[in-house]
């Protein structure tokens, strides 16, 4: 299988950056992941000297085109080394004990184990946005979700899409109101298809069997907004329903969670069981994901 190490990152998701790595369409691919401060503990690599949530690559995938929407799978999410919170020079440790599935927070605090990719994205067609950003593109959205088994689209906006992953949490609450989850660096393993059909400004997905859109913007309140209007645009053409009703059906079915509330961008996600839909539809999306019915 082939391997991108994170020998090469960036601090910027830009049209421009040069994309050393390249995969085809529906190929798995391992991707090592360095923590948020650009430390990977397998072996000592140069003194990252950029920002903070550096991200592999980029990677170039092969045949993705701007108008295309690509799903990437998140086969396997796997922490390395021990956790953190604090600062590069001030770091706290936090043991991660894989044989119990958690991680032991100061005091003997256990937290179950739940790793996920806080940023994730593909390059923007306009002004390069630092990783530690979110917009359409994807970038620093801490959705707890994107972890194995999650499958999250993204509009292709630039020839080849330019992929880029960093800032694994090996756990950490909505919102990340501390400011930080448990840091460590990770290694992934990753599959990527176009998918047809489906048409999407900003990156929705599909996890534990939970259709969700995420949203960003100046405020919560634009970042809710941003999200309920992207799963209307999903969910009304979907089912056949004026906007009207598809509204009143995501009041009543649909959950607001925060992602990050901190930062530039702040970041929410509306989640929509897919119990709540007709099984016609629910199975539609399960496929347009590549999700395995039922799954």
């Amino acid at each position: 299988m082939t391997v991108f190490t994170c020998d090469a990152k960036t601090d910027v998701f830009a049209r421009d950056t040069p994309l050393p790595y390249a995969i085809p369409l529906d190929a798995p691919f391992t991707v090592e992941v360095a923590d948020c401060f650009g430390r990977f503990p397998e072996r000592d690599l140069s003194p990252w000297t950029g920002g903070a949530n550096p991200v592999t690559g980029p990677v170039r995938v092969a045949g993705a085109q701007p108008g295309d929407t690509i799903a990437v799978e998140i086969r396997t999410l796997d922490p390395l080394g021990e956790g953190f919170f604090g600062n590069a020079d001030a770091r706290v440790p936090v043991p991660i004990d894989a044989a119990r599935g958690v991680a032991v927070f100061p005091g003997g605090i256990a937290l179950p184990l739940s790793p996920h990719v806080g940023t994730i994205g593909v390059a923007p067609a306009e002004a390069p946005v630092s990783t530690h950003d979110a917009g359409d593109h994807g970038g620093n959205m801490d959705c707890k979700l994107l972890g194995p088994g999650c499958r999250v689209c993204f509009a292709v906006q630039v020839p080849g899409a330019g992929l880029g992953l960093g800032d694994v949490h090996a756990v950490m609450g909505d919102g990340e109101v501390g400011g930080q989850g448990v840091e460590v660096a990770a290694v992934a393993t990753l599959l990527i298809r176009k998918v047809e059909g489906l048409s999407v400004p900003r990156p929705c997905g599909l996890q534990h069997d939970r259709l969700f859109v995420v949203g960003w913007g100046d405020s919560m309140a634009d970042a809710a907004d941003m999200a309920e209007a992207d799963m209307l645009s999903v969910v009304g053409p979907l089912l056949g329903m004026t906007p009207p009703t598809a509204h009143k059906l995501l009041g009543m079915a649909a959950d607001l969670r925060v992602c990050w509330r901190g930062g530039n961008t702040p970041c929410t996600r509306l989640e929509l069981p897919l119990a709540s839909l007709p099984t016609p539809a629910a199975e539609t999306v399960r496929r347009k994901l590549g999700a395995s019915v039922g799954s």
